[in-house]
């Protein structure tokens, strides 16, 4: 099954809900530590905020042959099961989207990994009994053991997890 995202905002709220602000502080905790963007081997689950697991997802960045990219799902915490009712994990992009939105998300991350800076963005994501899950995300580089921005670490906040009504689609 192909899932087409559909982006419903990308500017930055005034206010982050708490679990945003919180991964947003750790990440930029973690470059202000190193004086650098901060390198996936870096990330210590342990050292994570509490709380914040559930939601985080980790990102690889591969380049291939003939120099095409693909994204693979390193790691998606239970939230991102629970929400999207599947395991992406270890899954690639183009294997489980649509071909636009496989296109939208490598322009959006090659992006944040060329201005080494987070993103934000509200989103909904379709479901395969025709509602949509909602969520908003910040996402942020990290680097390679070689200090090339090649993997992503993000944290998902879903909106309408634990008997919140989701939205209905229109498709």
């Amino acid at each position: 099954m192909q899932i087409a995202e559909r982006t419903v905002d990308t500017e930055w709220p005034e206010t982050l809900p708490v679990p945003l602000e919180r991964f947003l502080a750790y990440w930029q905790g973690l470059r202000q530590q190193a004086g650098r963007l901060p390198r996936r081997r870096e990330i210590d689950p342990l050292e994570i905020p509490r709380g914040l697991l559930p939601g985080i997802g980790i990102f690889d960045w591969l380049p291939q042959t003939g120099g095409a990219i693909r994204i693979r799902y390193r790691l998606l915490g239970d939230n991102h099961t629970r929400a999207i009712q599947r395991n992406l994990s270890g899954c690639y992009f183009d294997d489980v989207h649509a071909p636009d939105t496989v296109a939208a998300l490598l322009a959006e991350y090659a992006g944040i990994l060329a201005s080494g800076e987070p993103a934000y963005v509200r989103r909904a994501t379709p479901l395969p009994n025709h509602e949509f899950a909602v969520f908003q995300r910040i996402i942020a580089p990290l680097l390679d053991d070689q200090d090339q921005p090649r993997h992503l670490i993000g944290y998902w906040l879903w909106e309408n997890l634990d008997n919140e009504p989701r939205y209905r689609s229109a498709i």
